[in-house]
C-alpha cells in the first residue's frame, strides 16, 4: 500500500493527524499536507511534474544527425547556422556539445582505412 492510500484510509477511520504520523513514523507537515491535498482536489497522488522542456525533440535530432553526416569536418559555427536555417531553432554551443557527444562519432568523422594484412596496418602506422 502506498504512503498516500494509508494517510487518506487513516484520516477515514477517524485518526487525527499527529496519530496518523506516529503509526507511519512521518512528519506531522507531510500528514497535514497529503490530507490538505486530498480533501481540496480528491487525489491522493501528487502530480506529475513535467521539467524542463528539450530544446531538440526528436525530429531536430534527426536534422542535427544529417546534418553533421553532410558536413563531417566543418566547425561548430558553421554546423550551427547550417541547422538554424534549416529548421529554424536556434541552439547555443553547450546544447551542441551535448547532442554531438550523444551521437556516434562514426557519423561525425571519417571512417578509417581497414586493413586487411598486418603488413599494410604497420605500414599504415609509420
Amino acid at each position: 500500500m502506498r504512503l498516500c492510500e494509508a494517510i487518506v484510509g487513516c484520516h477515514l477511520c477517524g485518526k487525527s493527524v499527529r496519530e496518523i504520523a506516529d503509526i507511519l513514523q512521518k512528519p506531522n507537515s507531510t500528514v497535514s499536507n497529503l490530507i490538505v491535498k486530498w480533501k481540496r482536489g480528491g487525489r491522493e497522488a501528487a502530480e506529475k511534474r513535467t521539467g524542463r522542456t528539450k530544446i531538440l525533440g526528436e525530429r531536430s535530432h534527426i536534422a542535427l544527425k544529417r546534418v553533421l553526416k553532410q558536413n563531417r569536418k566543418s566547425s561548430l559555427v558553421e554546423i550551427s547556422q547550417e541547422f538554424q536555417s534549416s529548421s529554424g531553432i536556434s541552439v547555443g554551443s553547450r546544447t551542441w556539445r551535448k547532442k554531438r557527444l550523444g551521437i556516434p562519432w562514426s557519423c561525425c568523422h571519417s571512417q578509417a582505412k581497414h586493413h586487411s594484412t598486418e603488413c599494410e596496418a604497420s605500414i599504415a602506422m609509420v
